[in-house]
């Protein structure tokens, strides 16, 4: 049987690897289970885990190898961000 379908909403779990609950940060933004401070904590998550791989691929690896997507998916998550700081400047 399914035990995904309904598996606790765990936003600790989701902070801890939001790449793993999301395809996109965009799927973040349309998750109807998050408050905009849920969205706002797991894209800085996400951005931190962002950040951290892009050093690793500078340090570790050539250029030509994909750190164009990791640096797309970056400036999408601080866009999205910025988005919501401006939706919610509460946050």
């Amino acid at each position: 049987e399914d035990m995904m379908a309904n598996k606790p909403f765990d936003l600790d779990k989701i902070r801890e690897d939001p790449a793993d609950h999301y395809d996109t940060p965009h799927d973040v933004m349309n998750d109807t289970n998050l408050t905009p401070e849920n969205q706002s904590e797991i894209l800085k998550a996400w951005e931190d885990d962002v950040r951290a791989l892009l050093r690793a691929e500078q340090e570790n690896m050539p250029a030509a190898d994909k750190p164009a997507s990791t640096a797309e998916l970056l400036s999408n998550i601080s866009k999205l961000r910025a988005q919501l700081e401006a939706k919610h400047p509460e946050n």
